[in-house]
């Protein structure tokens, strides 16, 4: 039984034993990534088809063992300038990003390929993983020579009391063997192959049941995104036609589009700035960031707990409305790379202003954010906060805590709750 990495590849499939590699493999792989480029994940993007391509031959030529260097992919594969700088334009890290994220679903939809390209966090050469050979077990045909009967003998009429009779396969009729023969062997195969589907039928988890009662195929969920007016010049960033995302809140919103399209449902991207009552008002929405986004500022505040910004606008916090003397606060003067902790909220209510399923997802900092969007992708972080709030009808709040090295976020931890 094949399981699956963190990176969304099965792990039952293994690397070439050698490189460079043989001719014959060479060529599965370039077959593969043309199947691969072809496919609409990849077939409409300008950025991902050549990236690949170029990382994909280097991979054949010199092995995974040789590093790429992200200028060079800059330069070579994104025309950039020899001395570009690489922190002010990420173009490479979130292609790479992108691709990653391209591979996992494309390889979630077909899991049976004979070949997978994988790129692996913190290289950007790719390892391609053949299928291993098929093992199959073959069953012994069963003859008439293992079903020998034995002679039948001519009744005996006796004044002793007859016994029950006792029936034997072999004083059996040689048809009604057979017959018996393969009822037994196909109940058998029937309560194997029932069992093997069993197993391989995908279990409802916590996430599937948090978003199948959030959303449906019929009614498209909006994800509502900040748009950064102001930024520093070396903060990764997505952009949006005109605009700028930050890169943290744009990877919330790709596992959210792929949790939807894994169940069916339309997502669209919009940004805060460019969208009204009027869409919010029809459709379930997601509010992604909270201090950028000026729609979580305006409808989080009918909330237990709720955003604020001081007035110089040096920190933000969370405030319990019920409680003021209780806040959760952060100092933006202090870059991201040196803060020790991020918080944020995760929320899922009926919005009264739109009357739709509204969920927030938002950090004071991009961290949080980053944070409570890994607590609602994540099973075992959705258990978690599903625990806590009790699996409640109506809706619930959540203030979560992440710890912060380096810059990254980590595990989220539930510090308040409300429910209602």
């Amino acid at each position: 039984m094949s399981t699956t990495s963190e990176d969304g590849l099965l792990s039952d499939l293994h690397e070439p034993v050698s490189y460079p590699l043989s001719e014959d493999s060479a060529r599965q792989v370039h077959d593969h990534l043309e199947i691969l480029l072809s496919d609409p994940l990849f077939h409409h993007s300008k950025r991902l088809p050549g990236f690949l391509r170029y990382v994909v031959k280097e991979a054949i030529e010199t092995g995974p063992d040789t590093q790429i260097k992200e200028r060079t992919l800059g330069t070579v594969v994104f025309g950039r300038p020899l001395d570009y700088d690489t922190n002010a334009d990420p173009v490479v890290r979130m292609t790479a990003g992108e691709v990653r994220k391209k591979l996992a679903q494309y390889y979630y939809a077909h899991p049976h390929t004979n070949l997978q390209i994988e790129v692996p966090l913190g290289s950007y050469m790719p390892r391609f993983r053949f299928a291993s050979p098929a093992v199959t077990h073959a069953v012994e045909p069963t003859t008439a020579s293992t079903l020998q009967t034995s002679p039948v003998e001519s009744p005996v009429h006796s004044t002793e009391p007859v016994p029950e009779p006792t029936f034997v396969l072999s004083a059996w009729p040689r048809r009604l063997r057979i017959i018996a023969w393969a009822v037994a062997v196909a109940a058998v195969f029937a309560i194997v192959g029932g069992y093997v589907a069993w197993r391989q039928t995908p279990r409802e988890t916590s996430v599937d049941r948090f978003w199948n009662s959030f959303a449906s195929p019929s009614k498209p969920v909006l994800i509502v995104l900040p748009a950064l007016s102001r930024v520093p010049q070396a903060l990764p960033l997505y952009h949006f036609e005109a605009e700028s995302v930050a890169i943290e809140d744009a990877e919330v919103a790709a596992r959210l589009s792929n949790e939807f399209r894994m169940r069916n449902f339309g997502s669209h991207l919009v940004l805060a700035t460019r969208v009204n009552l009027t869409d919010l008002r029809g459709n379930p929405f997601v509010l992604i960031g909270a201090m950028d986004n000026v729609w979580t500022m305006r409808l989080s505040q009918s909330l237990p707990f709720a955003f604020e910004r001081s007035d110089d606008r040096r920190y933000g916090r969370i405030v319990d409305r019920k409680d003021p003397s209780k806040s959760w606060t952060e100092d933006f003067s202090i870059p991201n790379s040196e803060i020790p902790v991020d918080y944020g909220i995760i929320a899922r209510f009926t919005d009264p202003t739109t009357e739709q399923p509204t969920v927030l997802i938002a950090g004071i900092s991009a961290e949080g954010t980053l944070a409570a969007g890994e607590a609602v992708t994540t099973p075992k972080y959705l258990d978690m906060l599903l625990q806590a709030a009790g699996h409640p009808p109506g809706g619930f709040e959540a203030v979560i805590e992440t710890r912060v090295i380096d810059g990254q976020s980590g595990p989220p931890q539930i510090v308040a709750m409300r429910t209602w």
